[in-house]
């Protein structure tokens, strides 16, 4: 099974790290982003392998854009 390791940073930061099920398309940060408060947010993505597959962990994403919270 392939999961997804997506980390979010504030201000170039690391904030926090969840990991997610293959399918799922997008991750609600939202609670992470109200505890921490303003800055610039940005999120990267990481494909994990199982270890019982014959594959690596896929390369980390470049940074997405950042966003704003005032």
């Amino acid at each position: 099974m392939i999961t997804y390791e997506i980390k979010l940073y504030k201000d170039g930061v690391l904030l926090a790290t969840r990991s997610v099920a293959e399918g799922i398309e997008q991750y609600n940060f939202a609670a992470e982003i109200a505890t921490a408060g303003p800055g610039s947010y940005t999120t990267t993505v990481q494909a994990k392998s199982d270890d019982n597959q014959a594959w690596r962990d896929g390369p980390v994403s470049e940074l997405s854009d950042g966003k704003v919270v005032a």
